[in-house]
């Protein structure tokens, strides 16, 4: 109950909040001037053993899809070689950027690292730790050419603990869904895909990154000037 609790109130604070721009961070590589069409963003936490594969997967994923992108890794203060090994992949692949938090921010900061540092009209976030497959990275994209500016994905057979878990999400979820009548399963998958406008115009603080799709449905203004319109929402099964 103490995380619905806290998804309950961090909700709440989107309406007053005077949002943080996260300046904590070493760029390792320059931005390339280049447009891709898509910007794949990682968070990486002491993911030393997984670095590779998740790049690999990525690769592989991104060249059937036949569309120009960019790999950009957040590293979130690692304490062990996750850094080292992001190098060595920058070093091997131009298409590779880096970016270092000088310390452990959490992944909200590293998401806003990575929207403020990638190119892409088209975003994608997943997680380093191998829980979200680059390979549903066409389901996510199928929804965004039928209109949607922004796809969450629906982790839907979960292998997580039932009670400790399983159980606490869906009751999260369905008040989350309730409060902001954005009905989503899966507030908490990192797996999205994001039009660039929708990013662009989203400044994120705290823990409010489970929240994008809640933020992004409500017309962002400026006095009684419409600065960004609402979003159109979806979900797929990942």
């Amino acid at each position: 109950m103490l995380r619905i609790s806290k998804s309950i109130h961090a909700y709440f604070t989107i309406y007053n909040s005077c949002f943080t721009v996260f300046e904590n961070y070493d760029i390792l590589t320059l931005m390339n001037k280049k447009n891709y069409d898509l910007s794949v963003i990682v968070p990486v936490y002491n993911e030393q053993d997984n670095v590779d594969q998740i790049y690999n997967e990525i690769t592989v994923s991104c060249q059937k899809l036949a569309k120009s992108y960019e790999v950009v890794f957040i590293d979130d203060g690692s304490t062990d070689h996750s850094l080292d090994r992001l190098i060595c992949l920058q070093k091997k692949d131009p298409r590779v950027r880096v970016v270092r938090l000088r310390k452990n921010f959490g992944q909200t900061a590293a998401l806003s690292a990575g929207f403020d540092h990638s190119s892409g009209d088209i975003v994608i976030t997943l997680d380093a730790d191998l829980q979200n497959d680059p390979e549903d990275f066409g389901l996510l994209l199928d929804k965004i050419e039928q209109g949607y500016d922004l796809v969450s994905g629906w982790r839907k057979k979960r292998k997580d603990r039932l009670l400790t878990r399983r159980i606490p999400s869906k009751i999260a979820n369905w008040v989350i869904s309730i409060i902001t009548h954005v009905k989503l399963h899966d507030y908490g998958c990192t797996l999205k895909a994001f039009r660039r406008d929708v990013v662009k115009n989203i400044n994120l603080y705290g823990e409010m990154h489970r929240f994008i799709p809640a933020i992004a449905v409500y017309p962002l203004r400026k006095s009684k000037l419409i600065i960004a319109p609402g979003a159109m929402v979806s979900q797929s099964t990942v």
